[in-house]
């Protein structure tokens, strides 16, 4: 059976997570300054790009150790505040312009082929960026047992791409599964980055 070690929890207890700001060229004449976190130096690990749902910001990902266990895993874990959200303080970016956004930020950041963790309101971003190039990428997708929000509807319209072949359910979680429960959460996103890194 697959577990994180002690020993990479401990040393995810030692790493610094660092906050950045970086300038994103939506379309002409518009760009937004989006905050960012991660943890340096960069090794070359596989990039993981942690977006928020409307509640939260990249700090909750530093909060819940996601970043530094992910550090101390091999891989580059960086966290965003999404436009409008309580670090950015950015304008908006228009519905139709996100999945460019999301693109344009990839970019900026120099994340190659990112691993996308994309809880609640971001698949906004992430959903339109997934269609713009809809070939098969591999979905796991995660739910709180107790989200009796958006949840349910999700999980069913997420069962719809193409390749989705994990679903997994946080048993006593709510909405935000990945906080209520990270070391579940983390174990999860943790065997699906071993089985599609293969």
């Amino acid at each position: 059976m697959t577990e994180i070690s002690q020993a990479v929890l401990d040393k995810a207890k030692t790493l610094d997570v660092k906050t950045h700001r970086v300038e994103v060229e939506v379309k002409d004449g518009q760009s937004v300054e989006i905050v960012y976190r991660d943890v340096l130096p960069k090794l070359g690990g596989r990039d993981i790009l942690f977006l928020h749902g409307q509640s939260f910001s990249s700090e909750d990902w530093e909060k819940t150790n996601t970043l530094a266990i992910f550090f101390a895993l091999g891989y580059q874990p960086v966290a965003v505040d999404l436009p409008e959200g309580k670090n950015s303080k950015s304008q908006k970016v228009d519905v139709g312009d996100r999945g460019l956004f999301l693109e344009k930020l990839i970019t900026a950041l120099d994340l190659r082929t990112p691993v996308i963790v994309s809880p609640s309101m971001s698949g906004s971003y992430s959903l339109p960026f997934l269609f713009m190039d809809p070939a098969n990428i591999p979905t796991a997708i995660v739910y709180g047992e107790n989200d009796r929000s958006v949840g349910p509807v999700s999980t069913t319209n997420l069962k719809n791409l193409p390749d989705h072949d994990e679903l997994h359910m946080i048993k006593g979680a709510g909405h935000a599964a990945w906080k209520n429960k990270p070391e579940e959460f983390h174990l999860i996103l943790y065997k699906f980055l071993l089985k599609e890194t293969k």
